[in-house]
């Protein structure tokens, strides 16, 4: 009879441990295969902000771009009115020399002087010499030598105007190509960091999806079959052979602790059971708080 005993202990303990083994294995598998689709998706993601940020440095690189011609432009639009400037008020009255005697670098050295600088820019030093020519009209009329300058064309006004018109049309392409590059350079600012946080959230999940636990509950599992699995077949296995540890103790002993030890054993098999069932029993978060302008559909 107590052999019958110990065997329908060791049987019923092998069928909660197999539900649990079986629980576990699935878990593992599942862990797996969520860290490898995290894996995918992260690698993915890190393609496509190689990609971003190639784009990212065109488009910044681009924007530098056009504000240093901007500026370029800028300097040069103040340069020749520094040197109109200079030829209305400077130049014949206060500098007047021979225009035979006229050099670059005594045009400059004057012009350095007019400004009140100790060099000049790129822009000052080119426009001044695109009108080295007329500095020397200027002086040869302030001179009395007229007869021997070559007279001033006429500007043609129909000349200026579409001069104008172009500048006018260059200025307007540059402020649309601007704009353009600078809303793509934020879009494209704004998806990267939007994968960043994906990818941070991604990390943290895999690392949460940690399989070792899984693995200790498995090997802690080996304890358990021993104790309420082994323990009653080792039992059972002395009752059939007739081998008697202690002849002295009472009939009621021997079957007890057989029966508590394979209690505990169980026990554990129902904690763990309970554990892995309410893993997923989780509580969704809650709704962030979003308050809405209830006059954004009129303001569009």
């Amino acid at each position: 009879m107590i052999t019958g005993f110990y065997t329908a202990l060791a049987t019923s303990a092998s069928v909660f441990i197999g539900i649990l083994t079986a629980l576990l294995a699935s878990n593992l598998s599942n862990l797996n295969v969520q860290r490898e689709q995290i894996e995918r998706r992260i690698e993915t993601i890190d393609s496509r902000l190689t990609n971003l940020n190639t784009q990212y440095e065109h488009f910044r690189d681009t924007l530098e771009e056009i504000r240093d011609q901007e500026e370029a432009s800028q300097r040069r639009e103040q340069a020749q009115d520094e040197v109109d400037e200079f030829l209305e008020d400077y130049v014949g009255n206060e500098f007047d020399i021979n225009p035979d005697d006229l050099t670059p670098s005594r045009l400059q050295r004057e012009f350095v002087e007019y400004l009140g600088v100790d060099r000049l820019n790129e822009e000052q030093h080119d426009v001044l010499q695109e009108h080295f020519e007329d500095v020397q009209t200027a002086l040869t009329s302030s001179s009395g030598f007229m007869g021997n300058a070559p007279p001033s064309a006429p500007i043609d006004s129909e000349i200026m105007a579409s001069n104008h018109q172009i500048e006018h049309q260059w200025q307007i392409h540059t402020e649309e190509r601007f704009n353009r590059n600078y809303r793509r350079w934020i879009q494209t600012m704004t998806e990267i960091q939007s994968l960043r946080d994906e990818r941070q959230r991604l990390v943290s999940r895999y690392e949460s999806l940690d399989p070792s636990r899984i693995r200790a509950i498995l090997r802690i599992t080996i304890v358990t079959i021993i104790i309420s699995v082994g323990v009653p077949l080792v039992a059972y296995l002395f009752r059939v052979s007739e081998v008697t540890i202690a002849q002295e103790l009472p009939l009621w002993i021997e079957p007890t602790s057989i029966f508590v030890i394979w209690a505990c054993g169980l026990i554990f098999v129902f904690k763990h059971l309970r554990e892995q069932l309410n893993e997923g029993d989780e509580n969704l978060p809650n709704e962030p708080d979003i308050t809405l302008d209830e006059d954004a559909s009129e303001a569009r």
